[in-house]
């Protein structure tokens, strides 16, 4: 099993956007086009053996979605676990409180948006 860690503040200010990106690119995610890029404290840890990865992230609120064709058929699992999020996507939005799993589609067109820090 593999373990990498983040904090931003590992990172001068102008290289922190791209740090975080290659964060949200370890687990398919992406910043959602159209929407504001995080630009602050953020951190995260990321561990992965054959067949299953696990992070955990903590940053402000921002709009993620999936990267396209990253294995796709592997779901992404979200779970707020301090502040709920909204996830919107062509049909509407839905709000997800603290402690709800949801599971999503790689291929699908939500984007996530945590009302509060992730």
């Amino acid at each position: 099993m593999s373990f990498r860690p983040f904090t931003s503040e590992s990172y001068a200010q102008d290289d922190r956007p791209e740090a975080w990106r290659d964060v949200l690119a370890a687990v398919g995610l992406q910043p959602a086009s159209g929407h504001s890029f995080f630009d602050g404290h953020a951190t995260a840890s990321h561990r992965h053996a054959a067949g299953v990865a696990l992070t955990r992230m903590a940053a402000g609120a921002q709009s993620i979605a999936p990267l396209p064709l990253v294995n796709e058929d592997l779901p992404i699992a979200l779970l707020p676990v301090e502040d709920g999020m909204v996830l919107k996507s062509a049909g509407g939005h839905r709000i997800v409180p603290v402690g709800n799993l949801v599971l999503l589609p790689r291929g699908g067109e939500q984007t996530r948006h945590a009302t509060e820090p992730l």
